[in-house]
């Protein structure tokens, strides 16, 4: 912040066979970032790509016509403190017809279906939950499945838990139940994945399911028996109180291998400076 010289990204666009030129003008804002999220497979003429500004507050969804430079904004968003660069990013299906987009617009990570004139056509997801990554889109049954946190009573909102959505109907359907976080690995008929899951006091297990969430067959289970011989322990799970009385606060505890409870112990709190993590 407050550099006086800052890289600034170009688009330029090279044609091969002519050794054509095309200088595309997104220029916006001070410092912005230019990110080419997409360009056609069938005949490479069109460019979906994101610019956001330095603070990360505002940025365009824009169409580039490849061959001429232009350029048009499909739609535009902005957020404060400032976006989630980690989830805020789009998926376009049918050639471009079709832009899948995650937005914190409602306060809650959802996910939007746009068209290619970038008009809103419907919200996929809706709820006061987060939904994150998208695993696997079936681009022919026009399914999505995707990560959401906190949704489901009672299971821990930092699990990533699995579901599925399909672009032309309504509502999301759970295809991971333990209660814990799941990773996705999806065939390529899109007729299975194989699911791994495991907790910080879970044991990691791997199972192969259908596409509805169905375990086909039980695949792996950790080992760890000479962990625990070594006198290794796993961590506790501790949910306490924020300082306003309501706010649920998750941690993990991590007790000493001879732990006497009649005793009292240091915590040594390691501060990495900002707001992303504390580790202890």
């Amino acid at each position: 912040p407050g550099e006086e010289f800052v890289p600034q990204p170009e688009l330029i666009i090279f044609d091969v066979s002519t050794r054509n030129r095309v200088n595309v003008d997104l220029k916006k804002w001070k410092d912005q970032t230019i990110d080419v999220a997409w360009s056609s497979q069938e005949e490479a003429k069109k460019l979906i790509v994101i610019r956001k500004d330095r603070p990360l507050k505002n940025l365009d969804v824009c169409s580039v016509d490849a061959e001429t430079g232009a350029t048009s904004v499909l739609f535009s968003e902005e957020a404060w403190p400032y976006f989630n660069n980690e989830y805020s990013r789009l998926s376009v299906l049918n050639e471009g017809n079709d832009i899948i987009w995650w937005s914190e617009k409602t306060g809650w990570g959802q996910l939007y279906l746009y068209d290619k004139t970038g008009k809103l056509k419907k919200q996929i997801t809706d709820g006061y939950f987060v939904t994150g990554r998208i695993n696997q889109i079936d681009t022919l049954g026009r399914v999505l499945y995707f990560e959401a946190f906190g949704k489901e009573d009672g299971i821990h909102p930092y699990y990533s838990m699995k579901y599925k959505a399909y672009l032309d109907k309504p509502g999301m359907t759970l295809i991971t139940k333990e209660p814990a976080n799941h990773s996705l690995s999806m065939s390529k008929s899109g007729k299975y994945f194989v699911d791994t899951f495991s907790t910080v006091d879970k044991e990691p297990e791997a199972v192969l399911r259908d596409n509805n969430g169905n375990v086909l067959i039980k695949l792996e289970k950790a080992d760890l028996s000479q962990l625990y011989q070594m006198g290794w322990k796993m961590p506790e799970t501790i949910k306490v109180k924020a300082k306003d009385g309501v706010t649920d606060l998750y941690g993990v505890m991590y007790l000493p291998f001879n732990f006497d409870s009649t005793r009292k112990y240091p915590i040594i709190s390691y501060v990495y400076p900002g707001p992303q993590t504390e580790s202890v």
